[in-house]
């Protein structure tokens, strides 16, 4: 792992070539933990043709997100983890987001590679901490949030807040960001 348990929202790319049989991929809000690793995984499943999202908790596993795809022994991947607030998304060949999870275990942690079975190269790996926040409001993505009047809500991918007091409002942030705009 390279980085800090401190490191929360942050990008992370790498070029994956799995061989016959192999899990591998990318780690992020990652921690060692008694010989254990824990955080988030994405991971290229070679024998089972999977693009995964895996969440670790001291050793043991699920899947939050996976999509099939052709995942080819010996071709190289070029993977990007995004993680911004409670959601990880998936990037690969700078296409939309192919695969999003949405999850409030992890917070923050170091990135690295990782290998479940079999045998990978990992290549070209990189951290960026350009995202202060990002959200494109998925189901699941109001968990959490700071709504100090009213009620907000989650329609078809868009935020709705119903006012039931003058100043009703939702509120992001953090009152250290400077220099900012909103896109």
């Amino acid at each position: 792992l390279v980085g800090n348990h401190g490191w929360s929202d942050y990008e992370y790319t790498g070029t994956v070539t799995p061989e016959a049989g192999a899990i591998a991929g990318l780690a992020v809000r990652a921690m060692a933990e008694n010989s254990k690793v824990s955080g988030y995984f994405v991971a290229l499943d070679e024998a089972n043709d999977k693009l995964q999202v895996i969440k670790a908790e001291r050793g043991e596993t699920s899947v939050l997100a996976e999509k099939a795809m052709a995942v080819n022994a010996g071709e190289s991947y070029a993977i990007t983890a995004r993680v911004v607030n409670n959601a990880l998304r998936v990037y690969m060949d700078g296409e939309a987001a192919l695969l999003t999870a949405v999850d409030h275990t992890y917070a923050n942690g170091a990135a690295g590679a990782i290998v479940f079975s079999g045998t990978a190269a990992v290549d070209n790996l990189a951290v960026k901490d350009q995202f202060l926040y990002q959200d494109e409001f998925h189901d699941g993505a109001l968990a959490g949030r700071d709504t100090p009047s009213g009620h907000i809500a989650l329609a078809d991918n868009k935020p709705t807040i119903e006012r039931t007091n003058n100043g009703d409002q939702q509120s992001e942030g953090c009152a250290t960001w400077r220099d900012y705009a909103l896109k």
